[in-house]
């Protein structure tokens, strides 16, 4: 019988330890307690590096328990794609307000160089964003799925700009996934890149392939 009762006991303590599936909260001080937790990972990532953030480190400078932090995310690495896609929802704001002020007289060749500029301008004033960026190329590779900024950023914003800049052109899904998949790989590689040189040569690069693809419109 005692071998029974200590059978059962450990099944229990084994079940109360595994960690539930994080949960999207819906409450105000849940979603504000998940998005200050994110800010402190980007704060971490800025500061001393990706390989900083733990969820023990994340939880002491969120003033909370490491439990909370496995309610919202499964695992660091999952703090870490989050913040990044937190990054990316940002960029994609921005770029969105910025197209609502550019004037629909502009060239569509000019007004693709503001927009793109405007992208790369606000990238750079985040200090996390090339690391977090670098991460989440590691954690979520390429080949195992198609990055969804590329998805974000032809949905909300090419997708727009065609629209107002290119009326009658041919939008559809795929070919405004092609577009979002050169521009964020390219953006990607010229935010990651740190020789100077070398950065000014994927930047002229960009704008190259961006005019082209510009060309290609139909």
């Amino acid at each position: 019988m005692t071998n029974e009762v200590n059978e059962h006991e450990a099944i229990s303590v084994m079940i109360r330890a595994t960690p539930s599936s994080p949960i999207i909260p819906q409450q105000p001080r849940a979603i504000a307690t998940r998005a200050r937790v994110l800010e402190i990972v980007e704060t971490i990532v800025a500061r001393d590096g990706a390989d900083h953030v733990t969820t023990t480190r994340v939880a002491a400078e969120a003033g909370t328990a490491v439990g909370t932090i496995y309610r919202y995310f499964e695992n660091r690495n999952a703090m870490l794609l989050d913040a990044y896609d937190a990054i990316v929802l940002r960029l994609v704001s921005c770029c969105q307000a910025a197209l609502d002020e550019l004037p629909a007289s502009m060239p569509i060749a000019q007004a693709a160089s503001e927009l793109l500029n405007i992208y790369l301008e606000a990238s750079e004033k985040l200090p996390a964003h090339a690391a977090l960026l670098a991460e989440m190329r590691r954690i979520r590779p390429f080949e195992n799925g198609h990055p969804r900024e590329s998805t974000e950023l032809a949905e909300t914003v090419i997708s727009p700009f065609l629209q107002r800049f290119a009326p009658g052109t041919e939008n559809s899904a795929i070919r405004l996934r092609i577009i979002g998949t050169i521009l964020v790989t390219m953006v990607d590689l010229y935010l990651v890149t740190s020789d100077p040189l070398e950065r000014a040569t994927v930047r002229t690069e960009l704008e190259a392939h961006l005019q082209l693809m510009l060309c290609r419109l139909k």
